[in-house]
């Protein structure tokens, strides 16, 4: 593998806990990544819903929200759409929220 011939130390650089100020504390349980902004538009403008935690990627911030929907209380937020964005900003949720 080509990094073995550079890098004989397989620990990572940096890691997202390193970036990520700490946990969001009561974080709702559920999370809704949603990939539309018309979408998330729609919902928003349906459902109650206040902005509880901004996440931070390449494309710069993205909101969270708190919605509750059929009685469960959810976060929602739009997710970004290349692979690698998306991916990292899964991750971030998953330092961030407290109880995930």
């Amino acid at each position: 593998m080509l990094l073995d011939e550079y890098n004989e130390n397989d620990r990572e650089i940096i890691t997202p806990e390193m970036t990520i100020d700490g946990k969001v504390s009561n974080f709702p349980a559920i999370t809704i990544s949603c990939f539309s902004d018309e979408l998330l538009n729609s919902v928003l403008a349906s459902l109650p819903h206040k902005e509880i935690v901004s996440i931070s990627c390449t494309n710069g911030l993205n909101p969270v929200y708190e919605i509750f929907y059929k009685e469960k209380r959810c976060a929602i937020y739009r997710c970004p759409l290349a692979n690698q964005t998306a991916l990292g900003a899964m991750k971030n949720f998953f330092i961030t929220a407290a109880d995930v």
